[in-house]
């Protein structure tokens, strides 16, 4: 009887694409992240005719976060792994066909709220929280030129711009 080291996994899946019509993945690389305090490794693998990766002998480490990504036109995507069951149950991973057409993309809503006044220097404090909804089956990339990026106009004067983001 061999003995089964209970800290080996292996992490396995599909990469599929989610965009109708879309391209075939098979070919594509697959990369497993595994970072600790101390280091970062990357394996990787390639996907075969059916969208499958396998990484076997992945020595698990409880202070080591895991992940697998994908990078298809320029769009890395990607999750986290948790291993501390266990090797997880084989999982998808959808990637997407990529447009840099804006009209993919709407702001479904909008708030503005005012936090301070200050009446001797005539400033305002405001915070703005703006939702980005893309409905379509695309991920949308920004064009090349420098006037292709999501833009938000400030008015005029203002100062101490601080940006924050869940994208």
């Amino acid at each position: 009887h061999a003995q089964v080291d209970e800290n080996i996994r292996v992490i396995e899946g599909t990469v599929i694409n989610g965009t109708s019509g879309g391209n075939l993945v098979n070919g594509l690389t697959v990369l497993l992240h595994i970072q600790t305090l101390e280091d970062t490794s990357i394996t990787e693998t390639s996907v075969d005719e059916y969208g499958q990766f396998k990484f076997e002998d992945v020595i698990f480490d409880p202070n080591a976060i895991f992940g697998v990504t994908v990078k298809y036109q320029g769009v890395v995507y990607g999750r986290d792994i948790d291993l501390s069951s266990g090797s997880p149950a084989p999982f998808d991973v959808a990637i997407y066909e990529s447009s840099s057409d804006d009209g993919l993309i709407s702001i479904p809503r909008a708030s503005v709220i005012y936090s301070q006044a200050e009446q001797a220097s005539q400033m305002l404090w405001a915070f703005e929280i703006i939702s980005i909804r893309n409905s379509s089956d695309r991920t949308y990339v920004p064009g090349a030129g420098p006037m292709q990026l999501l833009r938000f106009g400030l008015p005029p004067d203002a100062i101490d711009l601080s940006l924050d983001t869940n994208l």
